[in-house]
């Protein structure tokens, strides 16, 4: 759980040792099993992979919180399925699931709404590969590295575009709250109400 307390920018430098093609950690690991190393920010089919075992590393408090949702499901559900015969998977799928069907909503909605906002990492990242600091220089090769939120700042602090910025910015809501609406709206077949 101390990722998710962790400061983001602390994280992603420690990510940035981590995944280095040279001496990094992760290709030290590989290269233990026989396996070549990668060059995980300098090749673009491999820099979203890399953003990917990145956000794993905030799973932490999703976690925290499917599990105190677990332990909310009644234990009566459980021992009457086990009665009637019911297997593991079967209490799974008709018990656990429905019961923590809000918890999930709540998470996929909060899931949604974070992927549209990755952008302190990616900025990091190309940062560090381009060797300055300045307003988002760079996307990491063939641009492999360029996200919205990223390309946004971009135009706003890098080409002094703020018209375009903003427009973008509403964009970015729009689609976001859109796309939470449809999932709220969808929710209803799906999410147990007790």
């Amino acid at each position: 759980f101390l990722p998710s307390i962790f400061p983001v920018v602390a994280s992603t430098m420690i990510w940035l040792l981590i995944l280095d093609s040279i001496s990094g950690y992760l290709n030290r690991f590989l290269n233990l099993f026989g396996l070549p190393s990668v060059n995980w920010l300098g090749n673009p089919a491999w820099t979203k992979p890399a953003l990917v075992i990145m956000t794993c590393w905030g799973v932490g408090s999703t976690v925290v919180i499917l599990l105190a949702a677990m332990g909310d499901v009644s234990h009566e559900l459980y021992e009457a399925a086990s009665i009637d015969g019911a297997g593991t998977w079967k209490q799974f799928i008709h018990i656990t699931l429905p019961g923590i069907s809000h918890v999930l909503v709540y998470q996929v909605i909060l899931a949604v709404i974070n992927g549209f906002q990755y952008f302190t990492q990616v900025y990091i990242l190309c940062s560090a590969q381009s060797g300055n600091l300045s307003a988002g220089v760079g996307a990491g090769k063939k641009n492999s590295l360029l996200m919205y939120p990223l390309y946004l700042f971009q135009n706003a602090f890098g080409r002094l575009k703020m018209g375009s910025a903003s427009a973008m910015a509403w964009i970015l809501f729009v689609i976001v709250l859109i796309l939470t609406l449809i999932l709220l709206k969808g929710s209803d077949k799906y999410v147990d109400v007790k």
